[in-house]
């Protein structure tokens, strides 16, 4: 199995949306089996001067335990469709195969996949993806009464030169687009999710 992977050098989120630009967004972001419970998540788009950007925070499902990969090697894995039905999946990733102590940053790495690839799987994603993924972001870990908990920090660029297409092979991510996800659990099992940004 090959996988393709670079550092991408980010423990932090360049630019970080000041307090006002986060309340605009979607600040009770749930979904089963993909955030903790009762700990909602932040999605949506911010900007400065000369940049757009798309942003996301959640507390990653605690039963998916990302910060222990002693014993089983686990991949964290995170996709978004960047257009039509037939589009290519891009995002993050990475392999964690230690175990990662409180107040750890661990940086997360580009991954794109072709949407034929990304239907067959958790498998054939690992044997066949691509790095030319545009998402930043990182894992940072946190411990709390032994307990250790995932906070997922992810964005990406929007560049002025991405517009959607005639064939939908790319939908411009921005305000009012719905923007469809896979989060992958510690099993490699894919969960869908959809979010209007």
């Amino acid at each position: 199995v090959f996988f393709c992977s670079f550092e991408n050098h980010m423990t932090t989120i360049t630019p970080e949306p000041l307090t006002a630009q986060l309340d605009l967004m979607d600040k009770a972001w749930s979904q089963t089996n993909i955030n903790q419970s009762n700990t909602p998540g932040t999605i949506g788009m911010y900007g400065t001067a000369n940049a757009y950007y798309f942003y996301m925070k959640f507390t990653a499902n605690p039963s998916d335990n990302w910060h222990d990969g002693s014993t089983t090697t686990k991949r964290f894995r995170i996709l978004f469709q960047m257009g039509g039905q037939q589009s290519d999946w891009t995002g993050l990733w990475k392999e964690i195969s230690t175990t990662q102590s409180g107040g750890t940053k661990l940086e997360l790495d580009p991954i794109s996949v072709t949407n034929s690839v990304k239907t067959q799987g958790a498998s054939q994603i690992d044997s066949q993806s691509r790095d030319n993924s545009s998402f930043k972001g990182y894992l940072e870990y946190t411990t709390t009464n032994d307990v250790t908990s995932t906070t997922v920090y992810m964005n990406r660029l929007i560049e002025r030169s991405e517009q959607t297409t005639t064939d939908e092979d790319v939908i411009r991510i921005e305000a009012g687009r719905s923007l469809k996800g896979t989060y992958y659990t510690r099993e490699g099992t894919g969960i869908s999710f959809t979010t209007e940004l």
